[in-house]
């Protein structure tokens, strides 16, 4: 890499004086490089802010059966610091602690006293894909009934989506393992001993944001801020590099178009574009499928991906992440949501790797470059060209117009009162339901509604009827979802919420690609009936017999 380019002139005398006033006799900055001076053996072999270096160092330290000599010491101190009043008393010497069962980070279990512990460790990324949900769920599956508690470990105590998980910061850590690494001492093995230590320092220095180096680091700042911003401003970085090589890699070669918007150098190639169902569109720079030069704080990688965007159908969407998963490539999930979706990715180089003395790193990504033309690439246009694309889901061309016009409409058990056009929807209510004296109530005097409404929803691969929660207060929405879990209704949540569904009957799925609309249409009607004669008529039943939802609210 070539070196970095030095600071040019200031501007203007006051961030001249700025910039001698921060280098000249500046005690905190002193101090600071004298603490991170210290050797530390965490940061000698580079894992300070290794995610998965932390889980197994973590589990180690918190394993009664390891070598380490704390027993579970440093189990029990962490459990007081999170739970003070829930553990004392227990002995953990026979848990079984586990790395990566489910995926999950760290899992700790005691068949004896059934306690589950389960940790989510995140340094510098953050959770995705509902990750939290599926570990939790695993986990009730795997051992009913036992205590869980789930912890999301975070540096800062970051605040978890799922609402049963409890957040943890670093903090804890650093604090059980320095009382224990105290309280041990005189028995502790003087190896273990100064691990623990290093690792506590460690913590201190990069992971925790309330410590000495940190106050050092706001001190300075806030004394001179100036002239830190205007060294952050000019700091080279191999980003700066890879904007000319991406320039270089994809307007160089005909048939790609180049981005650099948002750190991201994107190409699109015509060989691709031209196997493709849906055709590229001249106001985006994106296909249906995409590659992406993709520049993290760890690496540089080169992915592919689908684009969810511009209205591309969801069927061919579907149909290229089964032709990648075919292929063996690592899929990532296809959510909807997402903007895109990665099929491959190849780790090109690390960026630690740029900041070293290696001046050919630009030329070894070049090199991926043309490697990936002449294999990945080529590999990926036979596939396409071998493809049969598969018709799109017919629900995409009937819509819920049909509904309103063909049954919802011209049934007088049902108040049709909402057509969403854009998101494709209608919404309705039972007659009997004007029976109620609190859904005449707030018909009247508009200030709610009904607690369930239905919806036929057209989404984008499938069509289903809907049993909602509508808008009520948290009493009427805990009386809802006890109603639907004495009904086993299909979609029952874990808690009671605004506009979630209690019930979901699907019209149409994706199971039914490739069938005609005449073919479409006659499924639905035949679902529909069925609806109307099995599933309707239950839910009737069981809201029929709950006068709270009879009287006036």
């Amino acid at each position: 890499m070539p070196d970095a380019m030095p600071l040019p002139p200031p501007s203007t005398e006051s961030d001249l004086r700025a910039l001698h006033a921060f280098a000249d006799r500046n005690p905190e900055l002193e101090r600071l490089e004298g603490i991170l001076a210290q050797f530390n053996l965490f940061e000698a072999i580079g894992v300070v802010r290794h995610e998965l270096r932390h889980s197994d160092f973590l589990a180690f330290l918190l394993n009664p059966n390891q070598n380490h000599g704390l027993a579970d010491a440093l189990l029990k101190r962490f459990l007081q610091e999170v739970a003070p009043d829930d553990f004392h008393g227990w002995d953990f010497k026979a848990v079984d602690v586990r790395r990566e069962w489910h995926n999950i980070d760290i899992l700790l279990l005691d068949e004896r006293q059934r306690f589950v512990l389960l940790i989510e460790n995140k340094i510098d990324t953050g959770e995705h894909s509902g990750q939290l949900q599926r570990y939790y769920d695993a986990v009730q599956r795997e051992w009913p009934g036992y205590e869980l508690l789930a912890l999301y470990l975070t540096p800062n105590g970051d605040d978890p989506t799922h609402p049963d998980f409890i957040a943890v910061d670093y903090g804890v850590v650093c604090r059980a393992v320095e009382t224990v690494n105290a309280d041990l001492q005189p028995r502790l093995d003087p190896g273990v001993h100064l691990l623990l230590t290093h690792y506590a320092q460690m913590l201190r220095r990069h992971i925790m944001t309330d410590t000495e180096v940190a106050d050092l680091c706001r001190s300075i700042y806030a004394k001179h801020r100036r002239a830190l911003d205007l060294i952050v401003e000019h700091k080279p970085g191999p980003g700066d590099d890879l904007s000319d090589i991406a320039m270089r890699l994809f307007a160089h070669d005909s048939g790609w178009i180049y981005s650099g918007k948002h750190g991201f150098d994107r190409g699109r190639g015509d060989a691709w574009a031209n196997c493709l169902p849906v055709k590229w569109k001249s106001h985006s720079f994106l296909s249906l499928l995409f590659c992406q030069l993709r520049l993290s704080a760890a690496a540089l990688d080169f992915t592919i991906n689908i684009w969810n965007g511009n209205g591309n159908p969801y069927n061919d969407r579907l149909q290229l992440w089964e032709m990648a998963k075919r292929f063996g490539w690592p899929v990532k999930p296809l959510r909807e949501g997402n903007n895109q979706t990665e099929i491959y990715r190849q780790t090109i180089l690390r960026v630690s790797n740029t900041e070293s003395d290696d001046a050919d790193w630009e030329d070894r990504v070049e090199q991926h470059w043309r490697t990936f033309l002449d294999q990945q690439y080529r590999t990926v246009e036979t596939l396409l060209r071998a493809e049969t694309w598969k018709a799109p889901l017919p629900v995409t061309q009937i819509g819920v117009g049909k509904f309103v016009e063909g049954i919802i409409a011209t049934d007088a058990s049902f108040i049709s009162y909402a057509v969403g056009k854009r998101y494709r929807y209608v919404t309705f209510d039972l007659k009997e339901w004007e029976k109620s004296s609190r859904y005449r109530h707030n018909q009247e005097h508009e200030d709610g509604s009904w607690p369930l409404y239905f919806c036929v929803k057209n989404e984008e691969q499938s069509l289903d009827v809907c049993l909602f929660i509508g808008l009520g207060d948290p009493a009427s929405l805990a009386k809802l979802l006890e109603l639907a879990r004495r009904q086993n209704f299909t979609s029952c949540p874990k808690k009671a919420k605004n506009w979630h569904p209690l019930s979901t009957v699907p019209l149409l799925s994706a199971s039914d690609y490739g069938k005609t609309q005449e073919e479409a249409e006659t499924l639905i009607s035949e679902r529909w009936a069925t609806f109307l004669r099995d599933e309707l008529p239950r839910m009737a039943r069981a809201i029929r017999d709950e006068p709270w939802l009879w009287q006036m609210p």
